[in-house]
């Protein structure tokens, strides 16, 4: 009895880590146009292959460990205070940590800064900016990311406990917030 509680407890806990992350699933497979907007943001705006490419050749999509992570004798690690971190394999690579997540762990990990087993992401990965992306916007980088090929390269595990550093994040202030200037919402045209 004291087991199957323990168990329960295990699956409500679980169900609501994924349930607090906000956004649907988008239904059916991903778009053309999402895959492509989630390339925009992956290769422009969040610019994932800084860290997760070890060579510029491999900064590219072009590049044969495109988006592998952290390579033994080619890249360097992270030296965040007295612990290394290293860049993951973010390919689909089913070897690779994150080739085992579902999409909806990806989101909830770009959302949270938590993996699927709920230890912190390590620095220097700025998921507390992205967690302020849209739905569209994570649920296309997570498409993109799903739709690249495998890569295999085992990462080493990172280094440390991340959870002190991330414990007192704000959430983005409302808009106007204090240093900013409203924008009035232009009226339609008649």
């Amino acid at each position: 009895m004291r087991a199957a509680w323990a168990l329960l407890v295990a699956v409500v806990i679980a169900a609501s880590l994924y349930a607090a992350v906000p956004g649907t699933l988008p239904a059916g497979p991903a778009t053309r146009q999402q895959v492509l907007h989630g390339r925009y943001l992956v290769t422009a705006a969040v610019a994932c292959a800084d860290c997760h490419s070890s060579t510029d050749q491999d900064r590219l999509p072009s590049g044969s460990r495109w988006l592998a992570g952290y390579v033994a004798g080619v890249g360097q690690p992270f030296q965040i205070g007295r612990y290394q971190t290293y860049a993951g394999n973010l390919t689909p690579d089913k070897a690779a940590r994150l080739g085992n997540w579902t999409p909806r762990q990806v989101f909830a990990a770009l959302r949270t800064g938590k993996d699927p087993e709920g230890r912190y992401l390590a620095p220097p990965m700025p998921w507390p900016v992205y967690r302020n992306m849209t739905d569209a916007d994570t649920w296309a980088i997570v498409a993109y990311l799903r739709s690249i090929k495998p890569v295999r390269n085992i990462v080493p595990k990172s280094q440390g406990d991340w959870a002190d550093a991330y414990r007192n994040l704000r959430p983005l202030p409302a808009y106007p917030a204090a240093n900013e200037i409203a924008v009035k919402q232009a009226r339609p045209a008649r």
